[in-house]
C-alpha cells in the first residue's frame, strides 16, 4: 500500500503520524510534499524499514494532485481551529483526494490540548481550582499504587510493563521496554506500605539495613520491593542505599526484585533530568504510574482515587500502545 501523508507546514508530532500509520496494514512507501510531512515520514520509514519519497523539483514542492492521485490512500493531518476559510496545502491536498474518490484517513489534530502525563496529577495545579487545593504527599500515592496491584493480582494474565533507562539527549527516547511484571498475589497479608524491612521480614538478620521502602511484598523467598517517586525528592539519596539492600537480601537466598514506580514526566526538584541518568548508570527497573493507572482504569478503584485529568490520553504515548 502506497500511503501518501499530508500535514500543515508547523505540525510536528510524530508520536501521532505514527499512531495513525500503524493502523494501516501492508504499507510499503510513503509520499510526501511538505517539508514537515517529509521529515515525519522519514522517521517512521526507518525506524519500519518503509520506502519514503519526496516528490520535490530544485527542492520546492510541487504537485500535490500528482502526490494524491498516485497513493492508494490519503492519510491527511488538519487543525482543529482551522479557519475554513485559508486554502492552505492541506486543504488542496484534501479537495484532490475527495475528487479523485481516494480512501481518505483524515485526522483532525487538536493543537492547543497539550498532553499531561502523571507528574500533573501529584503538583498543586492552580489552573483548575478555585479554592487552594491540598496537595497529597507521596504516602497517599504509595497506597493507592498498593491498593491497584492487589486489585490487579485477581484479574489473570495482569502485568504491567518493566522499563529501563537509556539516557540520552533526546527525552523522548529514554525509555525502552525490557520486561514484564506479572502480577499475582498480592494481599494485604503478604505485602505492606512503608515498612522498615528488616523489622518486617530479617529480625534476627543484622546484615539487613533497617531502611524503610514504600511497597513490599514477600512470597516464599522471593522479595519485591517498589520504591514511589511523585514529585520534590529524587532517586540520588537513595539509589546507593537501594542497590546494598537488595544486595544484602540476595545474600541471605532470597529472590529480591527492586523497582522505581515514578512518571514518564518525571523530574526531581531543582535537578532536571537526574533521575533518569542514575537509573541509567545504575541498571534500574522502571515502572511507570502511566501503565499503571491505565491498567486500573476500568476498576472501581478510580471513584474513589478522583483523578483530575482524562488518563486515557496516555493510550497515546507510543510506550502504552493498547495491545487489546
Amino acid at each position: 500500500m502506497i500511503i501518501a501523508l499530508i500535514c500543515p507546514d508547523s505540525f510536528t508530532d510524530y508520536e501521532a503520524v505514527e499512531k495513525e500509520l500503524l493502523k494501516n496494514k501492508g504499507i510499503t512507501k510513503i509520499i510526501c510534499a511538505t517539508t514537515k510531512a517529509c521529515t515525519l515520514a522519514k522517521t517512521f520509514a526507518s525506524k519500519y524499514n518503509i520506502e519514503q519519497y519526496r516528490e520535490t523539483r530544485g527542492k520546492k514542492i510541487f504537485n500535490l494532485h500528482k502526490i494524491v492521485q498516485s497513493a492508494n490512500k490519503v492519510l491527511l493531518f488538519e487543525y482543529t481551529d482551522y479557519d475554513g476559510v485559508t486554502y492552505s496545502r492541506t486543504q488542496k491536498a484534501l479537495a484532490h483526494a475527495i475528487k479523485l474518490k481516494k480512501d481518505l484517513q483524515y485526522v483532525e489534530y487538536n493543537r492547543k490540548k497539550k498532553m499531561e502525563n502523571a507528574t500533573a496529577l501529584f503538583r498543586e495545579r492552580k489552573e483548575i481550582r478555585e479554592i487552594d487545593e491540598l496537595v497529597h504527599s507521596e504516602s497517599r500515592w504509595s497506597t493507592i499504587a498498593h491498593m491497584a496491584l492487589i486489585w490487579l493480582s485477581k484479574i489473570d494474565g495482569s502485568r504491567l510493563k518493566v522499563f529501563e533507562s537509556i539516557y540520552t539527549s533526546n527525552p523522548k527516547e529514554w525509555l525502552v521496554q525490557k520486561d514484564y511484571l506479572t502480577i499475582n498475589n498480592w494481599t494485604r497479608k503478604n505485602s505492606v506500605v512503608e515498612g522498615k524491612i528488616r523489622d518486617l521480614f530479617f529480625k534476627h538478620q543484622k546484615s539487613v539495613s533497617r531502611r524503610e521502602v514504600d511497597i513490599m511484598q514477600i512470597e516464599d523467598k522471593k522479595l519485591i520491593l517498589i520504591e514511589v517517586k511523585t514529585v520534590g525528592t529524587g532517586v540520588e539519596k537513595s539509589i546507593e542505599a537501594d542497590k546494598k539492600l537488595e544486595e544484602e537480601i540476595l545474600d541471605l537466598g532470597y529472590t529480591c526484585e527492586f523497582y522505581y514506580l515514578l512518571s514518564y514526566g518525571n523530574e526531581p526538584s531543582g535537578k532536571r533530568h537526574k533521575d533518569w541518568e542514575l537509573l541509567d548508570q545504575h541498571n534500574c527497573n522502571v515502572l511507570l504510574w502511566e501503565d499503571l493507572l491505565l491498567n486500573i482504569r476500568k476498576s472501581p478503584l478510580m471513584e474513589y482515587i478522583a483523578l483530575d485529568i482524562d488518563i486515557n490520553q496516555w493510550q497515546e504515548l507510543k510506550y502504552f500502545l493498547s495491545e487489546e
